[in-house]
């Protein structure tokens, strides 16, 4: 059984979720952004920024089920859809709807930015071939990261 304490705890968490989402959201739009103009010094910077971010979602969420939990509910998305179909008002499953809807879009800005980075990756391998064409070297790197180019002997020279 829940009062109407808890509901209202439930309904700040879910409102702390979605600010967070919706800052994600920021990360994610800054990051498109600097792929885009190649700015590695932004996207460097948004990694840590997107990570906290992230860090917080989780901590937000873990928050969110043990508050259902607490109430007698499983610490899952089914539960949390038994409490609010049983507890909830409407401004919560208008929360809950709403945090819904931030994270699909969240998903697919971060696969706009994950098919970004593939193109990227994509550009410098064919750039990389483009400079190891004519040459018996190989890969420019091994599957260490390291460089594995080989000198070969240079023709013409006499070595004493």
């Amino acid at each position: 059984m829940t009062t109407s304490a808890g509901q209202q705890t439930l309904k700040q968490s879910l409102q702390q979720e979605l600010s967070a989402m919706q800052e994600l959201h920021q990360k994610l739009h800054d990051e498109q952004n600097a792929l885009v103009d190649d700015d590695a010094g932004s996207l460097i910077q948004l990694l840590d920024q997107k990570n906290e971010v992230l860090r917080l979602l989780t901590e937000l969420e873990k928050n969110r089920f043990q508050l259902i939990n607490a109430a007698g509910y499983r610490k899952d998305a089914s539960g949390m859809r038994e409490f609010l179909d049983q507890n909830a008002d409407s401004a919560e499953h208008a929360l809950w709807q709403d945090l819904l809807s931030a994270t699909e879009l969240a998903k697919e800005k971060n696969r706009v930015n994950g098919s970004l980075i593939a193109r990227k990756l994509a550009q410098n391998q064919a750039a990389l071939n483009v400079f190891q064409q004519g040459s018996d070297t190989g890969s420019l790197y091994g599957p260490s990261g390291q460089t594995s180019i080989r000198s070969s002997p240079v023709k013409g020279v006499i070595v004493r």
